[in-house]
């Protein structure tokens, strides 16, 4: 069967000046090229905007289309990017990620199966691999699974475009947004597959801990309890799940708040 859907590939942008040309490097040598790329500027105040215009001038044989809006933040951006894809399939990727060549090769044919509303892959910092055992082997997150764990990052996950269409990320939530958008696909029946290899290169920040938003670790612990009282008002989860979900995510915000005073010393 030959699977050759377009993927919009969405880019929010803000102040990346040092990031960016990698990143839109990183799309470009894509192996598969059946793909579109939206940038969502979000009030950079650098030189980010001048450098997606030269990428775009030097590369004039790829479908990019660079919006602009306020600074609104990385979930107004990407909704927008959402709302003016024209992909069946709609991939993310920040302004300060890179992908491995065969990234769009590798998630695209999980889509076959109509079932399937997101697929991620595992990462790494830099150049180094957060994770062991790597064998290409394809993990389904179950919803209950997904409520003690958040499995998908934001620039390594693809994503359906008629489902995340319908749900959107929530722009009145700073953090935890992306968590929230992955569960309610999932408990919403969507297979959520991960992908075991890493094909998705963060920066050098570590996950938590670290500089920007990552280092508010209080406010990421609100942000998730905000997400599974919202599944509960919907009616995804009854109260007891609530209270195990909230439990153990408050049981791993101490734990990381000890692991980085002691990394601190």
């Amino acid at each position: 069967m030959n699977y050759n859907p377009l993927v919009s590939i969405v880019v929010p942008l803000y102040n990346s000046q040092n990031d960016i040309e990698n990143c839109l490097e990183s799309i470009f040598r894509q192996t598969y090229k059946n793909y579109e790329v939206i940038i969502v500027d979000d009030g950079s105040t650098d030189n980010s905007v001048y450098l997606v215009e030269h990428f775009i001038s030097q590369h004039t044989d790829m479908q990019i289309l660079l919006l602009h809006q306020q600074n609104f933040g990385p979930s107004k951006a990407r909704n927008e990017g959402i709302l003016h894809s024209k992909g069946d399939l709609i991939a993310f990727l920040d302004s300060d990620d890179e992908w491995k060549s065969d990234k769009l090769s590798s998630m695209v044919p999980f889509f076959v199966d109509n079932e399937v509303g997101i697929v991620s892959s595992l990462y790494s910092i830099a150049n180094d691999c957060a994770f062991n055992n790597l064998d290409n082997s394809v993990k389904l997150i179950t919803p209950n699974r997904l409520l003690f764990k958040n499995y998908f990052i934001t620039s390594a996950t693809v994503g359906r475009a008629n489902v995340l269409k319908k749900y959107l990320f929530n722009e009145l939530q700073k953090y935890s947004e992306d968590y929230r958008l992955w569960l309610e696909i999932c408990f919403s029946g969507y297979k959520c597959l991960l992908f075991n290899s890493c094909l998705t290169k963060m920066n050098s920040k570590p996950i938590y801990g670290g500089s920007g938003l990552s280092s508010k670790l209080y406010e990421m612990e609100k942000g998730e309890w905000h997400n599974y009282y919202h599944l509960l008002k919907i009616g995804r989860i009854n109260f007891f799940q609530f209270l195990c979900a909230i439990s153990f995510s408050s049981i791993k915000y101490i734990y990381r708040i000890v692991d980085v005073k002691i990394k601190k010393r």
